[in-house]
């Protein structure tokens, strides 16, 4: 769904958007670093679990990712919503 049907659904469900960042642009580092991080710690995998069809398959999701994050124009939203609108809320990001 786009941003502005997200925020409507959001609205007509009595929640309050108290904040919204589109995080698409550092989600490309989080999976470079969990692609790094796979790599340098796939050896402890449990090869009776995770073999090696699954490790081409996490290793293709990982960089189609990124692949799609880099060149994508849509975007990955983070949201912060309330429905108690009385709670008080922090001015500053969390």
């Amino acid at each position: 769904p786009s941003l502005i049907q997200m925020t409507a659904a959001m609205a007509n469900n009595g929640l309050a958007l108290l904040d919204v960042e589109n995080i698409g642009r550092h989600y490309v580092l989080t999976l470079l670093r969990w692609s790094e991080n796979f790599e340098a710690n796939k050896h402890t995998l449990d090869p009776k679990r995770y073999d090696e069809r699954f490790i081409r398959m996490f290793r293709f999701y990982l960089a189609w990712g990124v692949g799609t994050a880099s060149g994508s124009d849509g975007g990955l939203y983070h949201f912060l919503l309330t429905n108690d609108h009385a709670l008080p809320h922090p001015l500053q990001r969390v």
